[in-house]
């Protein structure tokens, strides 16, 4: 089980809660947000990402992590920013607003 904040991950069942709701994720959206609480306070760059969860390169005009990112935040943050982009570099999972 992974905590951080109001956010716990069991990545054994692959659920995920958030204030004790649970969260409705994708494969693809359940594999990142695993990745970045894992790595939680650390930048994850965009090229680890992309090699770890999409098995290729990254290359400037991607935009596949950018909208599982998008719909991530949607059904994590209601408002609040726990994903934290790092312009140029990657992402950031903070569990705090």
């Amino acid at each position: 089980m992974l905590e951080v904040g109001v956010l716990r991950v069991n990545v054994t069942n692959r659920e995920a809660w958030f204030a004790d709701s649970p969260l409705e994720l994708t494969a693809m959206e359940f594999d990142l947000l695993e990745m970045l609480v894992r790595a939680a306070g650390r930048v994850v760059s965009r090229e680890e990402i992309t090699a770890a969860l999409f098995e290729r390169e990254a290359t400037p005009y991607d935009r596949f992590l950018d909208v599982h990112i998008s719909h991530l935040r949607k059904k994590l943050e209601g408002g609040h920013s726990l994903i934290r982009t790092v312009r140029g570099v990657g992402y950031v999972f903070t569990g705090t607003s």
